[in-house]
């Protein structure tokens, strides 16, 4: 055996790993669907047809009977309707459907034999057929995909491997050969058949649905021809709307009986994958996941703004190692071959939520549920914490081929960029997070909360105030029990109105229906309020206990907060508006509303901040922001005239709205970091 090829477990012949009872189940109930679907497809095109052969009468018939121009142009509308709606049931049926492999890059055998020696060994073991095609990924993601049609509802179609590099570097051997297996778990499932069909069945009623662009310009073309076809038109555009409702209420039952399959399907998926490779291992590749996967988005967002600065990273997956290990070491995880060794309790949150529903539109299980599954299996193999590049040749040559790759995909040209390494890039990282740090024996109690100045105490004030009395387990955690509790009744809320078509809920490990979800928010409506009042309560206690240290610091924490204050408004109102751009009922008359709000008051206001942080010397002519504020304030931008939106005017907003709010913030945490530095206690009452 190869010695980076992972041992089974060793009682996996043991261990029945056959589809469950309740997957069987949710495949009958596709089945069901499906039919439903082709029992209302067949009666829609029947009448569509049918429909059809009415209008060619009797547009023919009428041009017979009355041999004019008038009545020429009524029977060619009449034959058009039918004719439009025969289309508009039949065309995309037959459309093929090509996956976008632009985020993909192929791999050849020759460049990578022992990788494909490890798939193909994997394939056996799992009794699977080998990939079509292999690619590779910058993301932290592995997946089965193929190219779909009509007929590949009916005719086998090989399915292709996508490896993401960005998981690739986050975990080891024995994790590889458990996600790779869990794919090929995927491929050996009779279910992957059911789920082709569906999945082209939704495609079909989707398209229809969404994607009718071509279908409307040809409606458009004939009926701008002469005033009587657009009338013609307009009817069969009504009839295909009734047809798109029809069609509607099929997909949402099919899709969400599909969804109940598939989140069975992973199930059975990581049950193969258990048994070939070990549910421990698969396990700790979701926790690894979890950090690869913020740590890869905090990357790509550095990325981006280096961008801006002409820089670009020599390779991405260096810098992504570098956060996932910055991250362990701020966290106090162990490090075991360069890897973190990522506990459940770093990814658990200190206050879970209390209420617990199934999301029916769910495609995978949560990761909680999947580890429960697998832990009942008892099929655990051995570790083998060698890292996954091991399997590969050159990696380090892959890393950078993937890296360039994400850039000409982006379309961002590197050439005369300054590329930075990951030694840089950790330096860069260790310097953001020194400038966002605290005191270590502050940094639990205030991380991401700050004492509100709302009303300050007293100057004379007699009462002292410890900083035990402060740093008391209830008070370090209160912060995150307010927001899980807001959190909670913004959902029991959403329940209670019927928002989510949850029928039923868990509050607190006590099932409830949608009917009791009105008594349990008003229950987390005077929790939360009694939280925010002990926040105020807190907020005072802590700013007498600052003020009676160190009065001094309080001029200037109060100067930023109130810019950071100033400044919050016209930010709000700005993101409001970049949200409505994902509303598919957005109107020209709801955008200029937003932007008369923004151009009439928000920017007035910014320009009256920007021009005080000019004038008061307050941002250094030095800093990037300087220079960024003063090229804003030389422009008068226009950002919709009509329904032409000025997308780079408004990005040119955004982006210094964004920037300036950044620069406060780390202003702020400066100078609250200078009020409490002069009172750090010589120990922390409790362990951080």
């Amino acid at each position: 055996m190869n010695p980076l090829y992972p041992p089974k477990p060793l009682n996996a012949d043991a261990v029945s790993i056959t589809p469950s009872v309740q997957f069987k189940k949710e495949v009958v109930g596709v089945v069901y669907t499906i039919v439903l679907f082709f029992a209302v497809y067949l009666l829609l095109v029947i009448g569509a047809v049918l429909l059809s052969i009415a209008c060619f009468y009797l547009g023919y018939s009428l041009i017979v009977a009355m041999p004019k121009f008038l009545t020429l142009v009524i029977g060619l509308g009449l034959m058009a309707v039918g004719l439009s709606l025969v289309y508009f049931l039949l065309k995309f049926i037959f459309a093929k459907r090509t996956t976008d492999n632009s985020q993909r890059v192929e791999l050849k055998e020759s460049e990578q034999p022992r990788l494909f020696a490890f798939i193909r060994t994997l394939t056996k073991e799992t009794q699977t057929p080998f990939p079509k095609k292999i690619y590779l990924s910058a993301q932290v993601n592995a997946c089965v995909f193929y190219n779909s049609s009509f007929w590949s509802m009916f005719i086998p179609v090989r399915k292709n491997l996508e490896i993401g590099l960005g998981l690739v570097n986050a975990i080891n051997m024995g994790e590889f050969k458990a996600v790779m297996a869990h794919e090929f778990g995927h491929f050996s499932q009779r279910s992957m058949k059911l789920g082709s069909f569906t999945y082209n069945v939704n495609q079909v009623i989707y398209n229809m649905l969404y994607e009718n662009n071509s279908y409307t310009n040809f409606l458009n073309a004939w009926g701008s021809l002469d005033g009587i076809l657009a009338i013609f038109a307009s009817i069969t555009v009504g009839i295909a709307r009734g047809i798109q409702w029809i069609l509607k209420q099929v997909y949402m039952v099919m899709n969400k009986r599909y969804m109940s399959l598939s989140r069975e399907m992973e199930f059975h998926a990581d049950a193969v994958a258990a048994s070939v490779s070990g549910g421990n291992n698969l396990v700790t590749a979701f926790h690894r996941i979890e950090l690869a996967s913020a740590s890869y988005n905090h990357v790509l967002a550095k990325v981006n703004e280096a961008i801006e600065r002409k820089q670009a990273s020599q390779n991405v997956f260096a810098d992504q190692l570098v956060v996932m290990q910055q991250t362990s070491l701020r966290h106090g995880l162990s490090l075991q071959q360069g890897l973190p060794v990522v506990t459940p309790a770093f990814l658990t949150s200190r206050f879970p939520s209390r209420i617990n529903y199934k999301d029916q539109w769910a495609s995978h299980p949560t990761n909680q549920d999947r580890t429960e599954r697998l832990q009942q299996l008892g099929l655990d193999a051995a570790v083998t914490d060698t890292p996954a590049w091991a399997i590969f040749d050159q990696p380090e040559a892959l890393q950078l081929r993937l890296t360039n790759h994400i850039y000409n995909t982006a379309q961002v040209a590197v050439d005369g960029f300054q590329l930075y390494a990951a030694d840089e890039f950790k330096q860069r990282y260790e310097d953001n997070e020194a400038a966002w740090s605290l005191p270590p024996v502050y940094k639990d109690f205030f991380e991401g909360y700050y004492p509100y100045l709302a009303q300050l105490p007293a100057a004379n004030a007699t009462t002292a105030i410890a900083w035990s009395t402060i740093d008391t387990t209830a008070n370090r955690h209160l912060k995150d029990q307010l927001a899980r509790t807001t959190a909670d009744l913004q959902i029991v809320e959403a329940i209670a109105k019927g928002d989510t078509g949850i029928k039923y809920f868990d509050f607190d490990g006590t099932k409830r229906s949608a009917g009791d979800a009105a008594e349990v928010a008003t229950l987390l409506r005077t929790e939360t309020a009694s939280l925010q009042q002990r926040r105020q309560e807190l907020d005072q206690e802590l700013l007498t206990w600052l003020m009676q240290e160190n009065r001094e610091g309080l001029p200037l924490y109060r100067k930023w907060l109130l810019l950071d204050q100033q400044l919050a408004n016209p930010a709000t109102a700005i993101m409001n508006t970049v949200q409505l751009f994902s509303d598919p009922n957005l109107t020209i008359g709801r955008l200029q509303g937003q932007i008369d709000e923004i151009t009439e008051i928000r920017e007035p206001a910014l320009r009256t901040l920007w021009q005080h942080l000019l004038d008061e010397q307050v941002l250094q002519a030095a800093d990037p922001l300087h220079t960024e504020i003063t090229a804003f304030m030389a422009t008068r931008y226009v950002y919709l005239t009509g329904s032409d939106f000025n997308n780079e005017a408004f990005n040119h907003l955004l982006r210094t709205v964004s920037n300036t709010e950044h620069w406060i913030a780390k202003q702020k945490i400066a100078a609250f970091r200078a009020w409490l530095q002069p009172t750090v206690p010589t120990q922390p009452t409790l362990p951080a």
